[in-house]
């Protein structure tokens, strides 16, 4: 519309072709609003979809791995290729040297609990002989029994106790010793395989699953 025929237009006139267009207006944004916001939708359920379905796919590798490992580790020391008497970490290469599999497990190690029946002797120990003594070394028994923000007792800290085991001769600094060794025993043994393969430069790179965090 020109400039001349909007002058021929009355004030309600005008007004009514300016509502048209912010009607015009808001449905275009409201379109363009519902565009975006169903575009997004269709990504996350897209994305996720897809996500979970290699997840899965992952999950059940994982698993089929860890079982032909398991399996290839026992034919290994049947064949003589791995000591009887190895922890369980090996590396498997090709023929070609340019695909490998390394195969390894972590046992983590832990106080159950003896190590408070140790520390309560411990501590019996100390405000009965060693506090009026020697202030130094109580002191220093006691930082050793710190615990960590989750709770538990340090292993570090624990082993040094251990070096000090022949510093009394007190049976219930002795006892408290023997609990805590007694109760050092292994909690829980994590498995890892990692595979890799030679880059151009010949150096081998991770071919990355992210294995660590997925159960199966």
């Amino acid at each position: 519309m020109t400039t001349e025929e909007l002058d021929q237009l009355t004030d309600d006139q005008l007004e009514q072709l300016l509502e048209k267009r912010r009607k015009t207006k808001q449905r275009k944004e409201e379109a363009r609003r519902k565009k975006y916001e169903q575009d997004r939708e269709n990504l996350i359920k897209d994305l996720t979809k897809e996500a979970v379905e290699i997840s899965i796919e992952i999950k059940h590798f994982k698993r089929d791995a860890f079982n032909k490992m398991d399996q290839f580790y026992e034919v290994m020391k049947q064949y003589g290729d791995i000591k009887p008497n190895s922890k369980g970490g090996f590396s498997i290469e090709n023929a070609e040297g340019t695909l490998k599999i390394k195969y390894s497990s972590q046992t983590r190690k832990g106080f159950d609990e003896r190590a408070d029946m140790a520390e309560q002797k411990l501590k019996s120990f100390l405000e009965r002989f060693v506090k009026v003594r020697a202030k130094e070394t109580y002191k220093l028994v006691l930082q050793l029994l710190e615990r960590t923000h989750s709770g538990d007792f340090d292993d570090k800290l624990i082993m040094k106790l251990w070096n000090m085991e022949n510093d009394f001769d007190d049976e219930d600094w002795r006892e408290a010793i023997k609990l805590f060794k007694e109760s050092y025993n292994p909690k829980e043994t994590t498995r890892y395989i990692n595979f890799y393969q030679r880059n151009d430069k010949g150096q081998w790179e991770l071919i990355n699953l992210n294995f660590a965090s997925i159960n199966f």
